[in-house]
């Protein structure tokens, strides 16, 4: 009989020690931290999403450059191209993690878009589910 292991961060084994930045930067000094893989991964990945390209100095290429879709139609082929760049971005930057599904949902009548992606990170035992929105140019 087969027998499924776990494998478990050893940093998770501490719950003590921080792995990481939380965002948005509120806390009481000005920052929280993460203190678990997953809440590092979701950080991570919330980071890359919000992040343009050419923002970041020294990497021009980071980011997934969502708000130059939002003001795009509102269509199967733009959904269809967001979906695709995200995919691809997000092997490039992230190849630890697999993306389970990408939805993309905007509205009509204001310039909203949510995107919706499930992951997991397989070597880790991970599975979650990010909601990014984008509102008027902003990211929530």
């Amino acid at each position: 009989m087969a027998r499924i292991i776990k494998n478990i961060n050893p940093l998770d084994l501490k719950p003590s020690t921080g792995i990481g930045l939380s965002l948005p930067f509120n806390g009481p000094i000005g920052f929280n931290l993460n203190y678990t893989t997953k809440d590092q991964f979701r950080n991570n990945i919330l980071n890359f999403l919000s992040t343009a390209q050419r923002e970041r100095p020294f990497q021009p290429n980071f980011g997934a450059n969502l708000r130059q879709f939002l003001f795009e139609a509102n269509d199967d082929l733009t959904i269809g191209e967001i979906k695709s760049s995200l995919q691809d971005s997000l092997n490039t930057y992230f190849p630890n993690v697999v993306i389970d599904n990408i939805d993309i949902l905007q509205s009509i009548d204001a310039y909203l878009m949510n995107v919706i992606i499930k992951y997991t990170v397989p070597n880790l035992n991970l599975t979650d589910t990010l909601t990014l929105e984008f509102n008027n140019g902003n990211s929530q």
